[in-house]
């Protein structure tokens, strides 16, 4: 089905008919996504790496990227979380980790390379909604 408009919840309502008498009515709501909504945002990405794992690379091949302790001035934004160990340990890098998961909240779409296992873990502290998933889309080796 293809529809025209904004994006946004539209009701959609049906009616049994026999002949010219409607026999039941059924209203349900369903949520429209305009395609100009459902764009990869056009900034820079922000890039959370404390043990610098990835940040060479994307230096290397001249990537545009911005550190995760960047302002993002309230724009949708693609984070790409990179594996860090004792995360925990480091105050200033667990206070960014923490903000960029408001970020989320927000509607930001962070990508977890890997979910910290050493110590406890910062996505605790995260309040997420029932829109909200972790999907890490790491491999070990």
């Amino acid at each position: 089905m293809n529809l025209q408009g904004e994006s946004g919840r539209c009701p959609i309502e049906a009616v049994l008919w026999d002949q010219s008498t409607p026999l039941a009515r059924k209203e349900e709501f369903c949520t429209v996504f305009a395609a100009g909504n459902l764009k990869w945002p056009a900034g820079t990405l922000i890039l959370s790496d404390p043990d610098r794992r990835l940040q060479p690379f994307l230096e290397e091949r001249c990537f545009a990227y911005r550190k995760a302790d960047a302002d993002i001035g309230g724009q949708p934004a693609v984070i790409v979380i990179t594996p860090s160990t004792a995360l925990w340990r480091r105050p200033g890098e667990f206070r960014t980790f923490s903000r960029l998961l408001t970020w989320v909240a927000r509607g930001c779409t962070a990508l977890l390379l890997d979910v910290p296992a050493d110590g406890p873990c910062p996505l605790t502290a995260a309040k997420f909604f029932m829109e909200s998933f972790l999907s890490p889309c790491s491999v070990a080796t």
